[in-house]
């Protein structure tokens, strides 16, 4: 049977059947059982030449009519063991990585070989497994319908665990909590973002209304709407776990930085503008000018990891 988890609370209205992976990771090496120096050889990404290698020293074969026999068995043996942990016979194997699938090439790399090993084991049938690619929605499909049971619901003489699964630790006392707090000048730059980028849409909004039902009047619409378009992207890009969070490294955080440095000013000049356009009582006499504008924003950032200074307007030479 499959060793899952019903997060519970007493109730039991919150009940979630989940699958659990048993080894130290969610890559090939980890996942097809418990050897991953075994494991390794049949992640075909690792092929010799290829973008990764095996840490253990052996490395993945393309697999052929005479070697398709001895693999298969080897592949099978890990499998069978991993089978073990579990409560039934349907086993989850997954197939990938971070950063992976994203060249054609393993794709075809892995698909083939796999094949190769499919076919052959379900093609004798003293192997005694019936094996196929597969989405989660099949894995567990495949488990309601060997219990006759409704989706959702937990197989029969499944555990339940409830309780507080926070803080998370991958190992050890290494405890997933530092992120709430780290790099708190990049986060509280993500929140202004949030609301100049709320401010500019309803300012450009207005705008782009106003020269909907008034011919003749010139606005960069286009320019701005490029702007906004590359601002909501940046935003959402600093939005990933990886970013906001602060847990990247540091070249990769000063880019999500700039990025969004860059979409904020682009932002206060697309208020500025608008806020112009909107104040003028004659507004055909309106005209743009990016390095010349109205009026200044009220601060200015020269770099993601400077102090916001100010704008100081000057009345007069003479101190009041």
């Amino acid at each position: 049977d499959v060793f899952a988890v019903v997060i519970s609370d007493d109730s039991g209205r919150t009940d979630i059947f989940c699958h659990m992976m048993p080894f130290y990771s969610y890559d090939i090496p980890h996942s097809c059982g418990p050897d991953p120096k075994i494991c390794c050889q049949f992640d075909f990404n690792r092929l010799p030449g290829m973008r990764y290698n095996c840490p253990w020293k052996v490395a993945p074969v393309v697999i052929d009519d005479e070697n398709v026999a001895a693999r298969a068995e080897m592949l099978l043996d890990q499998y069978r063991k991993k089978s073990q942990l579990y409560r039934q016979n349907i086993v989850l194997i997954p197939l990938g990585d971070d950063f992976r699938y994203d060249k054609s090439n393993e794709w075809d790399l892995q698909y083939q070989n796999y094949k190769k090993l499919f076919d052959y084991m379900n093609s004798h049938p003293k192997m005694k497994v019936d094996i196929k690619f597969g989405t989660l929605s099949d894995y567990f499909n495949a488990i309601y319908k060997k219990h006759k049971i409704a989706p959702g619901d937990p197989p029969p003489n499944i555990p339940s665990l409830s309780g507080d699964f926070f803080t998370y630790a991958d190992r050890d006392d290494h405890y997933w909590s530092g992120y709430y707090t780290s790099r708190p000048f990049q986060k509280v730059l993500d929140r202004e973002m949030e609301h100049q980028l709320r401010s500019a849409e309803i300012l450009f909004f207005l705008v782009s209304r106003y020269l909907k039902i008034h011919d003749g009047i010139k606005f960069p619409l286009i320019e701005f709407m490029q702007s906004l378009v590359n601002a909501r992207r940046n935003i959402a890009l600093f939005q990933h776990h990886d970013g906001i969070t602060g847990t990247s490294k540091d070249v990769v955080v000063d880019d999500y930085i700039d990025r969004l440095l860059t979409a904020m000013m682009e932002m206060k000049r697309l208020t500025t503008e608008s806020i112009t356009f909107l104040m003028m009582k004659e507004k055909s006499k309106y005209s743009y000018s990016k390095e010349k504008p109205m009026f200044n924003v009220d601060e200015k950032r020269e770099k993601h990891f400077s102090i916001p200074e100010r704008s100081v307007l000057k009345i007069s030479d003479t101190p009041q």
